[in-house]
């Protein structure tokens, strides 16, 4: 859960980075991987996540 509501902003930076994500609500991203993620497919966002959030 954000401390803002900015989720939407979040989502559209994610998306530009390359990465799916919903904006569930005004402050709540879901990042729902595939149950068939690799370690490498979870480390890029994961890498990827905070310059995402200071988008």
């Amino acid at each position: 859960m954000l401390t803002e509501p900015s989720a939407a902003l979040v989502q559209r930076a994610a998306q530009d980075a390359g990465f799916l994500v919903n904006a569930v609500g005004p402050a709540t991203v879901r990042l729902a991987p595939a149950l068939t993620v690799t370690d490498h497919q979870v480390d890029e966002p994961v890498r990827a996540l905070p310059e995402i959030l200071d988008a």
